[in-house]
């Protein structure tokens, strides 16, 4: 009885051995399985994170390149009104000009002919003198005009503004285009 105690004691002993090695080999097949998944997710980890690093990186020069754009804009725009102010200030010398008086008299009475009855031509005093208009109409003295001349009629209806103020105002848009394209072509 001992003996098949000991035999029994003996192939148990050899099944654990067995089991033993089995689950080592088991054990190390799941380890293996484990490190190649950890490898892989890190590697993916990885790839994911190196992307969204670039994505990041694009977003982040879109935005400097944006905020530059719009910093230049300010600049373009802060330019063209200084061109636009000085340009409003120049006004003065242009009334100074030898073409100026023909531009004068030659835009008035133009402006005449569109005011039905009879009109009152608004300049400043220095273009009185210049002015060259029909007995008929009355002329009068503006101190804010600084070179052109406001038209109306009698009653007030009609009134015709081709101060040099308001002509400047009418082609600034056009011009400021052509100001802007000047302050670019460096």
């Amino acid at each position: 009885m001992q003996k098949m105690i000991d035999d029994i004691r003996q192939e148990a002993l050899e099944e654990a051995r067995k089991i033993r090695k089995d689950f080592s080999k088991h054990k190390k097949k799941i380890l293996s399985e484990a490190e190649a998944k950890v490898e892989a997710l890190k590697k993916e980890l990885t790839e994911k994170g190196k992307k969204l690093a670039d994505l990041e990186k694009v977003k982040i020069i879109s935005q400097a390149n944006l905020q530059a754009k719009r910093e230049r804009l300010k600049s373009l725009e802060e330019l063209c009104s200084q061109v636009l102010e000085k340009s409003l200030k120049d006004l003065d010398s242009i009334a100074e000009e030898k073409k100026y008086k023909e531009f004068l008299n030659k835009t008035v009475n133009e402006a005449l002919k569109e005011i039905p009855g009879k009109a009152v031509v608004k300049v400043s005093s220095k273009d009185k003198d210049l002015l060259n208009v029909p007995a008929s109409v009355s002329t009068e003295t503006d101190a804010k005009i600084k070179g052109g001349a406001i038209i109306e009629s009698k009653d007030g209806n009609v009134r015709i503004d081709i101060t040099l103020n308001s002509k400047l105002m009418q082609l600034w848009p056009e011009k400021k285009g052509e100001v802007i394209q000047f302050l670019l072509s460096d």
